[in-house]
């Protein structure tokens, strides 16, 4: 109650001088800004982590798991937004309405940059997995958003959606794709396990290959290519550069 009855001050205020207004008007679209800039600065930072863990080049689920993880956010950026303009008076979203509608243009284009390339890039097969989470949960919510992207027209949308509404909608949206993020993030850890245990047993068989062949050891040379040839050439190629790098550009030469 005390926080409505400053908001209710505010405007009051801003209505008694009109000079106040825009820097009020502007405010949740700073605000948006603002935690836009911060949310993209944890995203690089969790991107970065992710993809120091991988001893091979990334794979499609882990490509989808961070389209995914973007997409999620851009909701999110959505559900903020609309909710701020649906909570400014009449007044103050005339003052910034050029403004909000590049906004808007902005997310609208983001959200629909992900969703594109979740599906040009992602295998059938997973991306059958993800379908359900791509879709609008709420017909209102698929009616405000095609009414937004056909015309920008955020007057309109005041009448046919409160703020309350808009922000449960959109976070029941939200809570959905961060459900299939947390079952994308522990496909990616077990992929990422089971990577790591085919490069500790190529290495060993490296290991095991340069002992036969020291040893003119034939048999023993041909059963660990029988096992090479059944690991993934890209865990190989991986743990083979890697050695190299350890060895440095001299040493390399040398062997």
């Amino acid at each position: 109650m005390r926080r409505r009855a400053l908001i209710d001050a505010d405007i009051a205020r801003e209505e008694a001088d009109p000079r106040a207004l825009p820097a009020l008007a502007a405010a949740p679209l700073d605000a948006l800004r603002e935690y836009n800039a911060i949310a993209e600065e944890i995203i690089g930072h969790d991107e970065a982590l992710l993809l120091d863990d991988l001893s091979v080049e990334a794979s499609p689920l882990v490509h989808a798991l961070l389209i995914f993880t973007r997409l999620k956010d851009a909701v999110a950026m959505m559900r903020g937004f609309l909710t701020g303009m649906l909570a400014l008076p009449e007044p103050a979203l005339r003052e910034i309405y050029s403004r909000a509608v590049a906004e808007l243009v902005f997310i609208l284009h983001r959200q629909w940059e992900y969703v594109s390339t979740l599906q040009a890039k992602t295998p059938r097969e997973l991306l059958a997995s993800l379908s359900a989470a791509l879709q609008l949960k709420s017909d209102l919510l698929a009616e405000v958003q095609s009414r937004l992207v056909s015309d920008f027209d955020l007057t309109a949308v005041r009448s046919t959606l409160s703020v309350q509404k808009c922000w449960e909608l959109y976070t029941a949206q939200v809570d959905g794709l961060q459900v299939v993020e947390v079952q994308l993030e522990a496909r990616v850890r077990t992929e990422i396990a089971e990577a790591e245990t085919q490069r500790v047993e190529a290495s060993r068989a490296l290991g095991d290959a340069a002992l036969a062949i020291a040893a003119a050891d034939g048999a023993g040379a041909m059963g660990v290519a029988r096992r090479l040839a059944s690991m993934p050439s890209a865990v190989i190629k991986s743990v083979l550069l890697a050695r190299l790098a350890e060895l440095g550009p001299g040493e390399a030469a040398l062997r």
